[in-house]
């Protein structure tokens, strides 16, 4: 009887982990790539909202927005309250509000307290 050798072709252990390691790698460092977007957007959304928030407030001491008054622009919706303080009738509370209406919630709010002008009375 001959013996015949059967020899198979293939990978061995060792190669296939190193493989699955670089894999990995790779996707590892894709992930934080994706994840630093991710996390630029949304802080540019933020730093763009508080710039959007300041002129909202800018336009309204320089008397070109009035109170209680809601402003769409693009997918951000403003709405602005004032209301009195107790104890203070030469000052008022005013909020600003900013809305994403893609996601449906308040991005920021701005507050702040004004004197009241004798000749701007609610």
């Amino acid at each position: 009887m001959q013996k015949t050798a059967l020899r198979l072709n293939g990978s061995t252990l060792i190669e296939v982990l190193i493989a699955l390691v670089l894999l990995l790698t790779i996707f590892a460092l894709g992930m934080r790539i994706v994840s630093n977007l991710t996390l630029n957007d949304k802080s540019h959304t933020a730093q763009r909202t508080k710039l959007y928030l300041q002129q909202i407030k800018a336009n309204y001491q320089e008397k070109l927005w009035e109170n209680d008054q809601t402003l769409q622009h693009d997918h951000l919706v403003s709405r602005m309250e004032t209301e009195n303080i107790d104890g203070f009738a030469d000052r008022r509370k005013v909020k600003i509000y900013a809305y994403d209406t893609r996601q449906n919630i308040i991005l920021d709010s701005l507050i702040f307290i004004e004197p009241v002008d004798e000749t701007d009375q609610m």
